[in-house]
């Protein structure tokens, strides 16, 4: 005899309180990254100025992928998610330090020393070079320079 496990939805998922709350909402929270779709990629490259050349540096998808995506509205990969995440987070510490979206946005498309000659968007292609970006971002907070 074989179990099977029902697929519960999300939305019915009534709220628990407490130690298990906080459990369920982590547990609710990384379903959820799970389904991540291509729209918001779309919204960044358009709030950020970004072409499809930018967006492949920037989250790995080809071209072909990225219209595949664009007529299916596609669910992004995790791997795809999480450079998204990756974005969402630096972009966030930036605009509050710098509290301007166009401040902010010049700051990401300008090419930067301490990043051997590469923008902080190119640098968010990888961890190690995102990791660098908030590196200067905390500096920046706290009048660190050099």
């Amino acid at each position: 005899m074989v179990k099977t496990t029902a697929q519960v939805d999300p939305c019915q998922v009534k709220p628990v309180t407490g130690r298990a709350g906080a459990i369920a909402l982590d547990k609710q929270h990384d379903r959820s990254t799970n389904y991540k779709k291509y729209e918001l990629i779309k919204e960044i490259a358009n709030r950020f100025d970004l072409d499809k050349t930018e967006v492949k540096q920037l989250f790995g998808i080809s071209e072909s992928t990225q219209f595949r995506y664009e007529k299916q509205n596609s669910v992004l990969k995790s791997a795809i998610a999480d450079r998204l995440d990756r974005f969402n987070r630096i972009a966030k510490l930036a605009l509050e330090l710098f509290k301007d979206e166009t401040e902010t946005k010049r700051w990401l498309s300008t090419a930067k020393t301490a990043l051997s000659g590469e923008t902080p968007l190119q640098a968010l292609a990888t961890d190690a070079g995102a990791k660098k970006v908030e590196a200067m971002l905390y500096r920046a907070e706290y009048g660190i320079f050099g």
